[in-house]
């Protein structure tokens, strides 16, 4: 997603330090969500395009692993569901 403009507003649904799931499986495998709480909004690293972002970087609870969620949206981060992976 395009990194916010200095001062623009952009609203994502969940706030930094909220538990959410996470979709974890990869692409065309069926779905397995973790569950992992919000680390950063607007999250960069070296290897994006310039100028681009993910909208939420992610630490998942089972191991603390750091990953990123490009977009928000229902496809790949949700509220808890019932407070289990599934």
């Amino acid at each position: 997603m395009p990194l916010p403009a200095t001062g623009e507003p952009q609203a994502l649904r969940f706030a930094v330090a909220a538990d959410v799931e996470v979709l974890i499986s990869a692409p065309g495998a069926a779905a397995v969500w973790g569950l992992g709480k919000v680390v950063l909004h607007f999250y960069t690293q070296y290897n994006f395009p310039t100028g681009y972002c993910a909208a939420y970087q992610i630490k998942l609870q089972e191991k603390g692993n750091l990953i990123y969620i490009a977009e928000d949206s229902e496809a790949g981060i949700r509220a808890p569901q019932g407070g289990a992976a599934k």
